[in-house]
């Protein structure tokens, strides 16, 4: 019985040193040069990886940043060219066509002189006013 015993106890130390040493073969040997080699190719790889998203990330910052500057200053040439328009409605169809040729520039400073053309006519029209109510009131 204790023969048994002991035949028993010896295949199991036999089996748990053959699990042990194969735990021990199967972990990798970090003193080799190939295997840091690995481990800093991979790590470089990840490091490349995020580099480039992060930059594609900032491109596409970029170009949404600059389609809303140039879809802003579009509605800014827009309503300069409606303001146009719209004064040049008060002067004829002719000037229309005229003022639609012209370059962005030269649009705003018509636009601008328009403006201002506006706003000498109506003063000299509350001056006239003026003058009508004294004579009316002095009469």
């Amino acid at each position: 019985m204790m023969r048994a015993i002991s035949i028993c106890a010896r295949v199991q130390t036999q089996r748990a040193a053959r699990l042990a040493q194969d735990i021990f073969n199967l972990l990798p040997n970090m003193n080799v040069e190939a295997m840091s080699k690995a481990l800093s190719v991979k790590s470089n790889d990840m490091m490349l990886v995020i580099y480039v998203a992060s930059l594609i990330r900032s491109i596409l910052a970029l170009h949404k940043l600059i389609d809303n500057k140039e879809q802003r200053l579009w509605s800014e040439k827009e309503a300069i060219k409606s303001k146009v328009i719209c004064l040049a409605g008060m002067r004829g169809v002719s000037s229309i066509k005229r003022r639609a040729s012209l370059p962005t520039s030269q649009e705003e400073k018509e636009a601008k002189k328009a403006e201002e053309d506006k706003k000498q006519a109506e003063a000299k029209e509350a001056a006239a006013a003026a003058e009508e109510k004294k004579k009316s009131e002095g009469a």
